[in-house]
């Protein structure tokens, strides 16, 4: 049950980066919760953020004891990616709310176990992916999905991250690297601009000679998705390709080395209208949409020429 105050009390699972930067700082800022326990195996990091917040610290192995202690209501969880089901999981079964740090999971086992376990709990279980409640991000959808710029045509987007070789998500290969890590931006944006899901998805990743990572350095992803219904004309043809690649750029070992996700999402053979740049205050996500508008009964007929 919540505080005294009717705030829902909150223990953070991973003293890491994105907790540290993100979702500690940001409760404070809420009106409706509170942090009150850590979870880390971090000597350090326990000692400091408790004091910091005024928390009381537990190690990873004193997990099932707070979550039998009644003194939270609910998780953050923000642990390597493939750590998530192990301590999702036992939350939900003990009744314990669970915000889940995206994405939900390295593969889709541990996904159905973790939504099974909600199912058969009263708890809520939530991903933690701002950008579903984004205002800017949302009025992109609605007016993409109006028409406003006409039938979608290209999907562009680049991410870019400077990451320490050292860091987890450089050393645990695919499930903690970039697809994962940036690729879901790219790829929910896509999906939700077109209001489909992709029915054709391959793969390549590449690593170069002297990389240090454990993780492809570049990876290609394409996509093919349906024909748009609901601005869609009769004679327009389904979307005929996508690709998603990312690329690091070599850097001196002693140095952090940036990791790069661009998508190119084709919808049909040509674009041509340039419209949305978004861009947030964390990391760089910037999408272009590319739309043609149809002027004439000559432009509905799909073009000859290659996506390239």
């Amino acid at each position: 049950m919540p505080d005294l105050n009717g705030k829902i009390r909150y223990a953070v699972v991973g003293g890491g980066s994105i907790s540290q930067g993100a979702f500690m700082p940001g409760v404070g800022q809420t009106e409706n919760s509170i942090l009150t326990a850590l979870v880390t195996s971090d000597p350090i990091k326990a000692d400091k953020l408790a004091k910091r917040y005024a928390l009381k610290s537990y190690s990873y192995t004193q997990y099932g004891e707070l979550l039998a202690s009644g003194e939270i209501d609910a998780v953050y969880v923000a642990t390597p990616n493939f750590m998530h089901r192990e301590f999702v999981v036992p939350a939900l079964e003990a009744g314990i709310h669970v915000l889940l740090e995206k994405p939900m999971a390295s593969n889709e086992d541990d996904c159905k176990a973790m939504q099974a376990a909600a199912h058969r709990s009263n708890a809520k279980f939530m991903i933690a992916y701002r950008l579903h409640f984004e205002p800017g991000t949302l009025e992109m959808i609605e007016r993409v999905h109006a028409g406003d710029f006409g039938q979608p045509r290209l999907f562009t987007s680049t991410f870019t991250q400077t990451v320490k070789p050292t860091n987890h998500r450089m050393q645990n290969g695919f499930a903690a690297g970039p697809v994962l890590d940036m690729g879901p931006y790219p790829l929910n944006m896509v999906r939700q601009l077109l209001g489909e899901e992709p029915i054709e998805v391959s793969a390549v990743g590449t690593t170069a000679p002297d990389s240090t990572l454990g993780t492809p350095d570049t990876v290609s992803v394409c996509l093919r998705f349906p024909e748009i219904a609901w601005h869609s004309s009769p004679s327009a043809t389904p979307f005929q390709a996508a690709s998603v690649s990312s690329s690091l750029a070599p850097r001196a070992k002693s140095k952090p080395l940036p990791v790069s996700v661009t998508a190119r999402v084709w919808v049909l053979p040509t674009a041509l209208l340039s419209v949305t740049r978004l861009k947030s205050t964390r990391i760089l996500f910037s999408t272009s949409l590319q739309a043609r508008r149809r002027t004439s009964q000559a432009d509905d007929q799909p073009s000859n020429s290659p996506a390239r």
